[in-house]
C-alpha cells in the first residue's frame, strides 16, 4: 500500500463484482474545485491508474496530477481539441482522444458528456512508453515523449492538473496499481463497461477511492478503500459528492 495524506470519495449502483454497487461520484466545477491528499509522498516506480469520468468539452480539462503541472498531470481536450495530453516532467505525450463505438462503428470523442473508463500505464523509467486505454480500447499516440524518466511530485490532486487547468465533470472509482498494465488487465478493469471491485482484479492494488460510496454519499472527505487513513482525500472549494455514477 502507498503512504500518502488526507481525504476522498466512493461509489454505489452498478453491475460490477458480486455485491458491488455504484451510486456516487465527485463533481468538479471546472473553475477551482479540487480534491487533494495532504502530506503525500510519491513512492515512485511503475504504475497504472484506472478511473471513470464524465466530462464536458471545456478546453484543457485537468483531471488529476501528482505534483505541479509540469510534473505528472493529465489533461482532457488539450488546446480545445480532442487531444488527451499527459505531462511527464520535462515533456509530454499526447493521444488522439477518439474511440470507435463498438455498436455503431462510429468514431466518438473521448470527452462527450458520457461516462468513460480510462487506464493510464506509466513506465517510470521511460516516459515514451506511456500507454492509454479508453473503454478498453488503446488510444493512438499523437505526440511521443522523449525517453526520459517520469517526474512525480509530492502532491496528489483530483480535478486539477497541478497548475491552472481544472476539470469540469465527474470522477469515480479511481484506483492505483503498481506495475504496468496490458490489455488483459485493462479488460478486467473495463469489465465490459460495468465498474467493479479493483481488489478482485489480477493487478497489485495500492490504493483506491470510490468517490462517495465508502463515505455514505456525504461529507467532504473521500476514504481510501484499503483503509489507509493517510490516503484519505479532502474535497476543496466546492467539490461535491453527488448521486451520479456509471451503472
Amino acid at each position: 500500500m502507498l503512504g500518502l495524506g488526507n481525504n476522498l470519495l466512493f461509489n454505489a449502483g452498478a453491475k460490477g463484482s458480486a455485491g458491488w454497487a455504484n451510486v456516487y461520484s465527485v463533481l468538479f466545477d471546472g473553475v477551482d474545485d479540487r480534491a487533494r491528499i495532504t502530506g503525500y509522498s510519491d513512492p515512485g516506480g511503475d504504475r497504472y491508474y484506472s478511473f471513470w469520468f464524465k466530462g464536458s468539452v471545456q478546453s484543457g480539462n485537468g483531471i488529476f496530477s501528482t505534483g505541479i503541472a509540469t510534473q505528472f498531470g493529465v489533461n482532457m481536450n488539450w488546446g480545445g481539441s480532442t487531444t488527451l495530453l499527459v505531462f511527464l516532467g520535462g515533456g509530454f505525450q499526447s493521444f488522439v482522444g477518439q474511440i470507435t463505438n463498438p455498436d455503431t462503428s462510429a468514431i466518438e470523442n473521448v470527452v462527450n458528456g458520457t461516462w468513460r473508463h480510462i487506464v493510464l500505464s506509466v513506465d517510470a523509467s521511460d516516459a515514451s512508453q506511456l500507454r492509454c486505454w479508453v473503454d478498453g480500447q488503446s488510444l493512438s499516440v499523437a505526440s511521443t515523449a522523449a525517453a526520459n524518466p517520469v517526474t512525480f511530485g509530492n502532491t496528489l490532486t483530483f480535478g486539477n492538473d497541478g497548475g491552472s487547468r481544472y476539470f469540469n465533470g465527474n470522477v469515480d472509482e479511481f484506483s492505483w496499481f503498481s506495475g504496468l498494465a496490458d490489455q488483459s488487465l485493462v479488460d478486467e478493469l473495463w469489465n465490459s463497461g460495468f465498474p467493479g471491485d479493483p481488489a478482485s482484479t489480477s493487478g497489485s492494488l495500492q490504493a483506491y477511492w470510490r468517490m462517495g460510496d465508502d463515505d455514505g454519499g456525504t461529507g467532504t472527505v473521500v476514504s481510501d478503500g484499503l483503509g489507509d487513513t493517510s490516503l484519505n482525500m479532502s474535497l476543496n472549494n466546492g467539490a461535491t459528492i453527488v448521486a451520479d455514477a456509471k451503472v
